[in-house]
């Protein structure tokens, strides 16, 4: 019944993003459960220098190229601010990049990244609990796991589901004993099956496809969807909201610009 309100609602409301607007602040840090809330809106800025004066009440940011003063003042402000982690791929960008080589590295994946042989969780652990340390170090209070789909691509290895979801949950488990809040990144496929351990969800595009049904059980169980499209025109911004997502308009270079639906 529930999914057919959500719908009939989605008609009226559909309409296009509108500027950001003045958001009330959002519960304190410290807050577990990372709830949809009156309100609500969130950044991701992964290039160029961090806007703080974005009218965002949650900023995913870099934590290589965010300095920690940043992230402090968005705590101080009674902001959340969540680190971005390629958790899925080796990346030969990062400063420690050589830790993960050899035959635990695959395909290509773009821009200087490998996939990862997510089965040798012997070898990416350590780099990861160093790299979500940092992140604990900076002050964030959450991750944004991305990249977590491996199986689902020409990895280079012959990875399953099952495969993935074991990883994904060691990957959020990791996170949590780290301190910070997790939402691993998958595909629409298995999303309902990471719900369970991950505290919200971030979602890249739903609305240029049919998956964002895929998502509603984390709105069901009371978490937050965050979702970012870059390719969706302004008309999902009504759907969006139907459905209580949080949603923002994009460029692709993940730069300051950003619309708020």
């Amino acid at each position: 019944m529930k999914r057919l309100v959500w719908a009939a609602v989605a008609v009226v409301l559909l309409s296009g993003c509108t500027p950001a607007r003045t958001l009330a602040p959002m519960t304190p840090a410290g807050d577990p459960h990372w709830a949809p809330r009156q309100n609500l809106s969130w950044q991701i800025q992964l290039t160029g220098v961090v806007d703080p004066s974005t009218k965002a009440n949650v900023f995913d940011l870099d934590p290589y190229a965010t300095p920690a003063e940043i992230v402090g003042d968005l705590d101080a402000q009674g902001r959340r601010t969540v680190c971005h982690l390629d958790v899925g791929v080796a990346d030969t960008r990062l400063p420690d990049q050589a830790r993960l080589s050899g035959t635990v590295l695959g395909s290509p994946a773009g821009a200087g990244r490998y996939w990862l042989d997510i089965r040798r969780w012997d070898v990416i652990e350590p780099v990861l609990a160093d790299r979500f340390a940092l992140c604990k170090s900076k002050k964030f209070q959450a991750v944004d796991a991305d990249m977590g789909y491996g199986y689902a691509v020409n990895s280079g290895f012959d990875l399953t589901p099952d495969d993935q979801i074991t990883y994904d949950e060691k990957v959020a488990t990791l996170a949590h004993r780290t301190g910070l809040a997790v939402a691993v990144r998958t595909n629409a496929d298995i999303a309902a099956r990471v719900e369970p351990f991950n505290d919200f969800s971030v979602v890249d595009g739903c609305f240029t496809g049919p998956e964002c049904a895929r998502y509603f059980v984390y709105v069901d169980r009371d978490k937050a969807v965050f979702d970012v499209e870059t390719a969706a025109g302004t008309a999902f911004c009504g759907l969006a909201r139907a459905y209580g997502f949080v949603a923002i308009r994009k460029r692709t270079t993940l730069d300051a610009f950003v619309e708020h639906c």
